[in-house]
């Protein structure tokens, strides 16, 4: 990197804030972008009005929110009150290395944001964040490089999400939408045949650094999109074995699930590892399999929160699912042969997804190695 410029990104680039735009049917209107779109959810929205134009040589940026310091690049549009443009002052610059600094940056840019409740880029961080810039022609290489990789690691996790699509399309086959219920199938309350519920308190002065893993709804919502965690909460055996006796743990085929779990990140249990969890954070679904398949029960509540989420959940500001709510939960129940039918299927098809998230990781870590020697100068010379 001896040849290798720094120059503050405040001097390579205008940064223009977007403005809150009137959305309209119009096709031949400007293309509306939002944050949306920074995360590949492409979206086909228009705006009659003028404002913030990007160009595909700009860079888009997320400045508020929850995603704040999110960058994106080679969009054509008018941008939304949440984001901004990044301009070149100058024609010698790869906007796609520049782009791919602002990742390798993220979690600095993310340290750096301002505000209490909803999160904002800090305008004086970003124009300070110092960016090492080689020549053109090797700009233009890494670029390259780093594309491939991500194209990969693209093409991956699409892959993940097909599988979610046949797992749908297969459950609507076979038992059709679960809140229309066009099948007729019987219908009862969730309490009548699974035990609905939550864990025993425990106290922040209770846990320990080091013993059996402790559960929050975050750590449980990971779990449920079927990916590995590093636990960093703890409870003694001892604490573990009196829970043990005193209200039981989970099971293999129970379910815990996020009290805020509008996407339905449902996790079943599927051996005998030791954790406990937070109360009221995590529901517990003691499941009856003499009754309802564990597998055919994550799906269906997963498919009734995608159509029915806000009509099950209460609260102003988090829709949160209360105890109470679940339990009159409306479940139709088909068949027990049917439903262990779609139990054997869909878990041949998340085994498979779980050989696939694995290669997902293998292109991940391929790609973040790329970019740690990207800008080490280690990649080209």
């Amino acid at each position: 990197m001896k040849d290798w410029q720094k120059i503050a990104l405040g001097e390579l680039v205008t940064i223009t804030k977007g403005k809150k735009h009137v959305e309209t049917d119009d096709v031949s209107a400007f293309r509306y972008l939002q944050i949306e779109d920074l995360n590949g959810h492409y979206t086909t929205k228009y705006t009659k009005e003028t404002g913030t134009h990007v160009h595909e040589k700009d860079i888009v940026i997320v400045w508020d929110g929850a995603n704040a310091g999110k960058v994106g690049c080679g969009f054509a549009g008018v941008i939304g009150s949440t984001l901004a443009r990044l301009s070149f002052k100058e024609e010698k610059i790869e906007t796609r290395f520049v782009k791919r600094y602002l990742d390798y940056q993220f979690e600095f840019i993310k340290s750096q944001r301002t505000g209490a409740t909803i999160p904002h880029v800090s305008s004086d961080a970003l124009k300070k964040l110092i960016v090492p810039l080689p020549a053109f022609s090797i700009q233009q290489k890494i670029a390259a490089i780093l594309d491939k990789a991500d194209e990969l690691r693209q093409k991956d996790q699409q892959l993940l999400t097909k599988y979610d699509e046949l797992l749908q399309s297969i459950f609507y086959q076979m038992f059709g939408d679960p809140v229309k219920n066009e099948k007729r199938w019987t219908k009862v309350k969730l309490e009548t045949i699974c035990d609905v519920g939550s864990s025993r308190r425990v106290f922040v002065e209770e846990l320990v650094e080091t013993g059996i893993p402790f559960y929050r709804g975050t750590e449980i919502g990971v779990l449920g999109l079927g990916e590995n965690i590093t636990p960093t909460l703890f409870i003694t055996k001892e604490h573990y074995e009196s829970l043990k006796k005193e209200t039981g743990v989970p099971q293999i085929g129970d379910l815990l699930l996020p009290s805020i779990c509008p996407d339905g990140r449902i996790y079943e249990v599927s051996d005998t590892t030791p954790f406990y969890f937070k109360d009221g954070r995590v529901l517990w679904i003691k499941v009856n399999k003499t009754k309802i398949n564990s597998t055919f029960l994550k799906i269906l509540l997963k498919q009734i929160f995608y159509l029915d989420y806000s009509k099950i959940a209460s609260g102003t500001t988090f829709s949160e699912l209360k105890i109470f709510e679940l339990k009159k939960l409306q479940t139709p129940l088909p068949p027990f042969e049917l439903q262990n039918k779609f139990g054997c299927i869909a878990q041949n098809l998340l085994a498979q997804k779980e050989i696939m998230r694995r290669e997902n990781q293998a292109s991940e870590q391929l790609f973040q190695s790329l970019l740690q020697k990207a800008f080490k100068g280690e990649l080209v010379s």
